[in-house]
């Protein structure tokens, strides 16, 4: 409900209008599939500087998005868990430069330590395009592969379920 003309805080507003379709489903062999799609859209202005006036370059623009995603979910045991998910993803602008697209995939293990205590592995890739790389940061392509591998800790304080 943002007013993609409003400027607070040091930012434009975005107006961003979006359906979705989420899905959860319990398989043979205890596994876990969760599936989500996302379409819509979302208007913003281009090219204003940060303290949030207008340049002659100024656009009211739409962009159309597109995301979805599909998890698979094992618990080993009662300690142990491995996930994979897929994602796929656009950002489009019609008639112009703009587009971003591209891949993720990401498998995590998960380990219970304690009934407070967890920890996690997970690895990341994310293969995407972009149409403004070359363009706006004088990169030599619009292809980008970014890798993470990611350690958490978590301790929860409080217990919900007693």
């Amino acid at each position: 409900r943002a007013d993609p003309y409003g400027f607070r805080d040091g930012q434009w507003g975005w107006h961003t209008q979006f359906t979705h379709l989420a899905m959860q489903f319990s398989l043979p062999g205890d596994i876990a599939l969760i599936a989500q799609k996302l379409t819509g859209d979302t208007d913003w202005l281009t090219f204003v500087t940060p303290d949030g006036a207008m340049t002659p370059a100024t656009e009211f623009v739409t962009d159309d998005i597109d995301a979805s995603f599909l998890l698979l979910s094992k618990a080993i045991g009662d300690r142990h868990r491995i996930s994979v998910r897929f994602d796929d993803f656009y950002v489009y602008r019609p008639g112009g430069l703009e587009s971003d697209e591209g891949t993720a995939s990401t498998v995590a293990y998960r380990l219970a330590v304690s009934p407070r205590l967890g920890l996690q592995l997970e690895w990341l890739t994310i293969r995407s395009e972009r149409d403004a790389w070359p363009l706006f940061y004088a990169l030599a392509s619009n292809k980008a592969t970014e890798r993470q591998v990611q350690l958490g800790f978590r301790y929860t304080l409080f217990d919900s379920t007693h």
